[in-house]
């Protein structure tokens, strides 16, 4: 089955998936200007659901339940005495690189799955056998600001943005072919965070990592003073800040949370040296209000 997606952050080539995608943000210097929101590539992903699985409409519903405590995964550690720590939040538990919608009670539905940039993409590893989780492996290629941008990149961190593991949050499925369609835009007016478990053999410093969310308002990812780390995270949406390698940053996510297309993890590129990176996202979550 095909998976259609789409960024409205500033437009890159994804190689390896045929279609434009967006950068997260920079680490030097100001932002290229947004352009227009692509129309989206194509990406085959094995094992996707059928088309039961799209939801009718776009957005969460209107009744948000409350917390879910679902028990915690094999081996993860517990309270004892054969007991287990309940961790909060709606799953969202990808299989084979694919959330239905009728796995969670927020009807979230999209793709989730790793691209990179063209230097980049040439040694990235995906491994998405563990439903609910996802791991890259590789090497983000330092920036070399003498580069000569190939269009749509406007620069040379465009050019070389790093990798990135995303998660569309709203992307329904044709009737007709079963193929993942343009993903669309999801109200989670009724989330309040989303959490998720980071974990591997060389997780990148927290000035190379970021988690971000990007929606009709453009892309807004975590501060310093809030650093993504090794193990459990939860990101509100007043911890997210556009422009957030600056200080103070800029307007917090709260102002598009009506409109989210989708979460990503990005390993963000550097002028200095390459950025190394093995790790996986696993136990993503929403918890509602």
């Amino acid at each position: 089955m095909s998976i259609r997606f789409w960024s409205v952050a500033v437009a890159v080539t994804c190689a390896a998936c045929g279609g434009r995608v967006g950068q997260l943000g920079e680490t030097e210097g100001d932002p290229p200007a947004p352009e227009a929101a692509g129309t989206g590539g194509e990406r085959t992903t094995a094992g996707a659901p059928t088309a039961a699985g799209a939801p009718t409409a776009a957005g969460a519903p209107t009744d948000a339940p409350p917390h879910v405590t679902p028990e915690m995964p094999a081996g993860a550690g517990g309270l004892g005495s054969g007991m287990e720590m309940p961790i909060p939040g709606v799953p969202l538990v990808a299989v084979d690189g694919w959330v239905d919608g009728l796995s969670n009670v927020l009807g979230i539905q999209g793709a989730m799955f790793a691209f990179a940039d063209a230097a980049t993409q040439s040694g990235l590893v995906e491994d998405r056998s563990t439903p609910g989780q996802l791991c890259i492996k590789g090497t983000a290629a330092q920036v070399d600001l003498s580069c000569t941008p190939a269009p749509p990149a406007v620069d040379c961190f465009a050019q070389a943005f790093g990798a990135i593991i995303a998660l569309n949050l709203n992307q329904p499925l044709d009737p007709s072919t079963g193929e993942g369609d343009l993903p669309l835009p999801y109200d989670a007016s009724g989330i309040e965070a989303f959490a998720f478990t980071l974990s591997g053999g060389a997780i990148p410093a927290s000035t190379s990592l970021r988690f971000a969310i990007e929606g009709g308002e453009g892309s807004f990812c975590n501060p310093p003073a809030k650093p993504i780390k090794p193990g459990e995270n939860e990101f509100a949406f007043q911890d997210l800040r556009a422009f957030c390698w600056k200080t103070p940053g800029g307007p917090s996510a709260t102002t598009s949370e009506s409109a989210i297309v989708r979460l990503a993890w990005q390993v963000v590129t550097n002028t200095k040296s390459p950025v190394p990176f093995d790790f996986c996202v696993s136990n993503v979550r929403a918890i509602p209000r």
